[in-house]
């Protein structure tokens, strides 16, 4: 994108590239449901599939809203016409770098109570990512990361997040996702190592 390279693929190839799996959607899905998040953000919309279970659990909740950021203006486009599609007027598609609409959406959005971050797979955006959201962040708030396991660097930023003080619980579920409960109550951090797939 910073090149401003252009790439033609097909959908189908995009969005079994991009987007996560139906196992882990659902889990997705049931989390929103479990934890009745107001303020959502999900960083890396693609063609919005993993949005749209998230969206869903929101409207079935009865309230919340999901803002989800992406990079490419094609990919955006095919998201907004799936939730129109679909329904879903509890997601609204943001186009452009992270580093240039996540400061905006964070301020606008905050406190927020659930964050998924799936873009940008590198392990100093990671951390830059975790320690830009954190003071936007509700008392107790729910973070997902994706891809955890992705690379030695994605691993090493996983670890230092997992070990950080402001973290009260950190659960590591496999290569495919890793949560974060930040909870200001908490006094005793706890970490657990469930791989689910």
């Amino acid at each position: 994108m910073r090149a401003s390279v252009e790439v033609t693929d097909t959908l189908g190839h995009v969005s079994q590239r991009l987007s996560k799996s139906a196992f882990w959607c659902c889990l997705l899905f049931k989390l929103i449901r479990a934890q009745h998040p107001n303020s959502c953000i999900e960083m890396g919309t693609a063609v919005g599939i993993s949005a749209a279970y998230q969206a869903a659990a929101l409207k079935l909740n009865g309230y919340g809203t999901l803002v989800t950021l992406e990079g490419a203006t094609s990919l955006a486009d095919i998201a907004k016409k799936n939730f129109q599609h679909l329904g879903l007027d509890t997601v609204e598609v943001i186009v452009g770098r992270f580093q240039d609409t996540l400061p905006g959406v964070l301020t606008d959005r905050q406190p927020v109570d659930y964050a998924f971050i799936d873009g940008h797979h590198d392990e100093q955006a990671t951390l830059a990512y975790f320690e830009q959201i954190l003071p936007f962040l509700a008392e107790t708030s729910l973070l997902v990361f994706d891809d955890i396991a992705w690379s030695e660097g994605m691993k090493r930023a996983w670890k230092t997040i997992a070990q950080d003080r402001r973290v009260g619980v950190a659960v590591d579920l496999g290569p495919g996702l890793g949560l974060c409960v930040i909870d200001t109550s908490v006094t005793k951090r706890r970490y657990f190592r469930i791989p689910l797939h």
